[in-house]
């Protein structure tokens, strides 16, 4: 005698209905399934999706890190460079004398239409501290560029010299004073200043040494810019304004040199500087 056993029902509720059972258990598993999935694996794929944002975020700002003081200087280098050519630029386009002053090549050079017209040697220079920190930051494409603007103009030596000269009476002193060796129209020792825009002055001294009448000219001259200085401070004071600090930049070239730049430039010309 065989004994059937009978099956084990799961789900006695349901008795024998299959149907019924799994449908009972699909329900089950969906709200089990979606919490796994919204507390699980979207998690997972969030905190991925962050990390790789992290990474790139990482990156970029490595990119980011200010340079060595090595690639500072070829990058200040750099910039002086493009302000200097795209001053040049800019002075080609003007029918008027300009003036150029590289101090790399110790040169500084008379153009028109951006074609150098007198070439002037600078056997010295000196230019303020200032210059040099002023080198290393950041605004130094906007100091040289645009080109720069004389301002005001001192001299030792007038703009346009006059030589007066007695008419011959005849042919004869005529040929007599073609003979005679013609003098310079003056001997007083070359210095001027040019002051131009955003604080820049320059400043054209001689080579050869001077006399004591020279010293004494020369003396008179420092003093008139001091004192021409030390107005426009207390002016700026009494207005409640900060004087503006002046860069300078000192050069030694040929008295001959020095009077055909002084007298060449026009009122307001322009001045490409190369640091």
């Amino acid at each position: 005698m065989t004994i059937k056993r009978k099956k084990r029902n799961l789900l006695p509720v349901f008795k024998d209905r299959r149907p019924a059972q799994l449908t009972f258990l699909i329900s089950l598993l969906i709200p089990v399934l979606l919490a796994f999935v919204f507390l699980v694996i979207l998690p997972v794929l969030q905190s991925t999706e962050m990390l790789k944002k992290n990474r790139l975020q990482t990156k970029q700002t490595a990119a980011l890190i200010p340079p060595d003081r090595e690639s500072a200087h070829k990058m200040a280098a750099l910039l002086a460079e493009e302000a200097y050519v795209n001053s040049l630029n800019k002075l080609a386009l003007q029918d008027s004398v300009t003036l150029l002053v590289d101090l790399q090549d110790s040169l500084a050079a008379l153009c028109i239409k951006g074609v150098m017209v007198r070439k002037c040697r600078l056997v010295h220079f000196r230019k303020s501290y200032a210059i040099r920190h002023f080198k290393s930051q950041d605004s130094l494409y906007n100091w040289l560029y645009p080109p720069f603007v004389v301002l005001k103009e001192y001299a030792t030596v007038p703009k346009s010299p006059i030589r007066m000269m007695k008419a011959p009476k005849d042919s004869n002193e005529a040929r007599v004073y073609a003979q005679e060796e013609t003098k310079p129209v003056e001997e007083k020792d070359v210095h001027f200043t040019l002051e131009c825009s955003r604080g820049l002055n320059l400043r054209f001294e001689q080579i050869q040494q001077a006399d004591v009448a020279g010293w004494r000219e020369k003396w008179k001259f420092e003093m008139e810019q001091i004192l021409e200085q030390a107005r426009l401070t207390l002016k700026a004071l009494r207005r409640g304004q900060l004087p503006q600090h002046q860069l300078w930049i000192e050069m030694d070239i040929s008295p001959e040199d020095a009077k055909a730049i002084y007298r060449a430039l026009p009122k307001k010309a322009g001045l490409a500087l190369r640091l």
